[in-house]
């Protein structure tokens, strides 16, 4: 089982760590607006709540973790 972030704001590498993708993946994602993000002092970070509840629903629309 993954484990929720524990910080509010992530960095482009932990948001990959936690979601197993590469780090360009995060920013990819967050460029076209399906990765809740912000921009702070000109680094990108991520929203560690908002990954979550992404994670949680790529894994329900994908059926991920259904036994077939």
């Amino acid at each position: 089982m993954v484990q929720t972030p524990t910080r509010r704001w992530l960095r482009p590498r932990e948001a990959a760590e936690f979601l197993a993708v590469d780090t360009q993946t995060v920013y990819r994602l967050a460029r076209t607006g399906r990765l809740p993000c912000a921009k702070v002092a000109g680094s990108l970070r991520i929203d560690g709540l908002r990954l979550q509840a992404y994670m949680e629903a790529q894994s329900k629309s994908s059926g991920a973790g259904m036994m077939k």
